[in-house]
């Protein structure tokens, strides 16, 4: 896993925007005369059961407070990426410094083509063998609910997380995917970083090794909860949900290490070395980390995110 290397961000972002006309015009009104600048990115939180998640993003739309429209941004021609391929130090840019009425507003939408309508060349997923699967996306527009303010003559940018492992799955009795809405949304104008290692001996614990075939390098992850003192829980539907879960990798010192920005507040941390067995619509906990098709965690490691510092923390 590379070292992340987080910077406050104005109008410039992750990744130079690489869509042509990222902005696409918008629609007119707003909260108010005056403008502020507004970039959107969009990064992941990887799967390890399917090789690629491919999402074509044909729009976004910001909705002002009030009984005034949405403002619409279309993307043309749209974005298509694979999500498993973004990380924060490799975000996908869906507006990059776009000019919009500074104020209130009641929520940000994104607009994605991913139906079950028998074709492949929009969104879909590719297994891990290399077969191709539709990908769908209940009404084609996801709506991230939780408000904003654009500031006057200011840049804001949010870091739209899409976690993957909370989202992706496999409707039984039906062919493809389903990927829900599975966000976090960082304002990358006031954030801090987390940063943390895992220990080799952790990795090697003897339940882990049996449920990997022996391989250190699979379904290790961290998953971040919201508060102070929470009693790790797999994702099931049912609180507490993680709002983040970080992939740990080895980097180039050899350690195994996990990273990302995270909004001011408290959170909880827990490792586990069998993310891959946590099926988003089962209860997949067990204390016992000896027994198969389940997920066990570490004890909570407490941790308090401040803007602009970085925190770490060990297991």
């Amino acid at each position: 896993m590379k070292g992340y290397r987080f910077a406050r961000l104005g109008a410039a972002v992750f990744t130079a925007c690489t869509v042509a006309a990222c902005s696409g015009g918008g629609s007119g009104g707003g909260p108010n005369e005056a403008t502020g600048k507004l970039t959107v990115t969009l990064t992941d939180a990887p799967v390890t059961d399917v090789g690629e998640i491919w999402l074509e993003v044909t729009g976004l739309s910001l909705k002002p407070q009030g009984d005034g429209p949405a403002i619409d941004f279309a993307l043309d021609p749209p974005l298509k990426v694979d999500l498993l391929t973004l990380t924060p130090d490799n975000a996908a840019t869906l507006l990059a410094g776009v000019e919009v009425p500074a104020g209130a507003y009641d929520w940000l939408a994104m607009d994605v083509n991913a139906a079950f309508d028998g074709t492949t060349d929009d969104s879909h997923v590719i297994t891990t063998v290399g077969g191709t699967e539709e990908l769908r996306v209940p009404s084609g527009r996801v709506r991230l609910v939780s408000g904003f303010t654009i500031t006057a003559d200011q840049a804001t940018s949010f870091m739209i997380d899409w976690d993957t492992r909370q989202g992706l799955v496999h409707p039984p009795g039906q062919q493809g995917y389903m990927l829900r809405p599975a966000f976090r949304i960082v304002d990358m104008t006031a954030f801090g970083t987390l940063t943390g290692t895992v220990a080799l001996a952790t990795i090697q614990d003897a339940g882990c090794l049996a449920d990997d075939a022996n391989d250190v390098d699979v379904g290790n992850a961290v998953y971040v909860y919201a508060g102070k003192g929470v009693v790790p829980d797999d994702i099931d539907g049912a609180d507490p949900e993680p709002v983040a879960t970080l992939d740990v990798k080895q980097n180039a010192a050899g350690e195994y290490a996990f990273g990302a920005p995270l909004s001011p507040g408290d959170y909880t941390l827990a490792f586990t070395c069998q993310a891959g067995n946590d099926d988003p619509e089962t209860d997949d906990t067990d204390a016992d980390p000896n027994t198969a098709d389940k997920v066990a965690f570490s004890a909570g490691t407490d941790v308090t995110i401040t803007d602009g510092q970085e925190s770490t923390a060990a297991f």
